[in-house]
């Protein structure tokens, strides 16, 4: 059985959470603005979302998007010695 990654069970939550309660912008647009709108979704959303559990996840995330980003150089760099093979072995049946 395959494990499921913590990552990835987070941004289900997440996802979820999302689908289920709507985005925050649509819910922002709905408030009235000022100081006390933004201090009550403030405390909507820490009741929701503990603040560490919200700090963990935006280091996981940064943390997946840089392993991400170093998996696409890593294969970019791969593709590009593969294309300089191929051109180098057509130009040697030439």
């Amino acid at each position: 059985m395959r494990r499921i990654e913590p990552d990835s069970l987070a941004l289900a939550v997440l996802t979820a959470a999302l689908l289920l309660h709507g985005f925050a912008g649509e819910r922002l647009a709905a408030e009235p603005r000022g100081a006390d709108g933004v201090a009550r979704l403030h405390a909507q959303l820490q009741g929701v979302l503990p603040e560490g559990w919200l700090r963990e996840f935006d280091l996981k995330r940064e943390r997946t998007i840089e392993r991400l980003n170093g998996r696409m150089d890593e294969l970019r760099r791969k593709l590009e010695r593969r294309e300089r093979s191929a051109r180098f072995r057509l130009a040697a049946h030439s």
